[in-house]
């Protein structure tokens, strides 16, 4: 870890990100983004804008080749993620313009939500060498997960509007329909079955929007944490939001964790999970596993405070 003195960055922009695509003049935010780049550093900030799913991957990839010291992501978590798995195994750092519906990563960190001073903090941030969680070919950099946060992953994919509120509509619609799925899975070699209300893959420690579903998740500890909670009772759902919002969730009856480095499931049907907040549907035979230092981020705090 040192502080980052690199001054040669560009910024991937997604502008279907939620905040992104709502902005009146987003014309206007890139100048005045470029403007305070330029004054800090005496450099330019290239601004690359994603023209389809995929597309940031592919940039982060062009920007890494072309030396870039660091990549911003300009969007949500799912923009997080496509620019992150291309700068894998590279030494181009990402850093955060986090503007999507949930920005967890950033969050993480100790991002600031405001665009002009978060790019002041990647300006000053430390490079931190992260853990990266991998599914089968896929990766994913905050969180996977399914059962019930599978289903509103999905449900919250289909709505037109994005945003904290939506997703928790979205979560209220789908608890009086939701029935747990059950999960056969080997943790680190151990064999479990569970029949939970829903199941986390932490990297780090949130969703998004500080929903804290894993106080306890490090990006820098070489481990994913398996977060459980076990199917409550109706009246406990108001208790339960309030814990997951104020950081305490690990202190409740119904949340189990452990530290696991790899998860084998054993899927006997299609199951709507997860990567990052993107839906997709997991089946069969699958494989999590975490590559320890995988990628550098451009982070507010120390390593060893996130």
């Amino acid at each position: 870890m040192e502080n980052n003195n690199g001054l040669n960055f560009c910024l991937i922009m997604n502008p279907a990100a939620g905040s992104v695509k709502k902005l009146s003049s987003r014309k206007n935010l890139t100048d005045k983004l470029q403007a305070d780049f330029f004054s800090a550093t005496g450099t330019e900030l290239p601004i690359y804008e994603t023209l389809y799913p995929g597309h940031a991957t592919l940039l982060a990839k062009e920007s890494a080749a072309a030396g870039f010291s660091a990549c911003l992501a300009m969007g949500g978590d799912g923009t997080m993620n496509e620019v992150a798995s291309g700068l894998l195994g590279t030494q181009t750092a990402l850093g955060f313009i986090p503007m999507g519906s949930g920005n967890g990563l950033a969050r993480h960190l100790g991002y600031d939500m405001d665009p002009i001073r978060a790019l002041r903090q990647c300006l000053k941030a430390f490079r931190v060498q992260a853990d990266v969680g991998k599914c089968g070919e896929r990766y994913f950099f905050l969180a996977a997960g399914m059962g019930f946060e599978g289903t509103v992953a999905h449900a919250f994919a289909k709505q037109k509007e994005r945003g904290f509120f939506q997703y928790i509509r979205s979560s209220a619609i789908n608890f009086f329909h939701y029935r747990a799925e059950t999960f056969s899975f080997e943790a680190d070699g151990k064999k479990e079955t569970v029949s939970p209300f829903t199941l986390t893959m932490a990297n780090g420690s949130q969703y998004g929007n500080n929903a804290i579903i894993a106080p306890g998740a490090s990006v820098c500890d070489g481990q994913l944490e398996l977060v459980v909670i076990r199917e409550f009772p109706f009246w406990a759902a108001p208790w339960l939001f309030f814990r997951l919002m104020n950081g305490s969730i690990s202190r409740s009856v119904y949340h189990e964790s452990s530290k696991v480095r790899s998860l084998v499931f054993h899927l006997e049907k299609p199951s709507e999970g997860h990567l990052d907040g993107e839906p997709v549907v997991f089946d069969g035979r699958l494989e999590f596993s975490v590559l320890p230092a995988a990628v550098t981020l451009l982070s507010p705090k120390k390593a060893g405070e996130i």
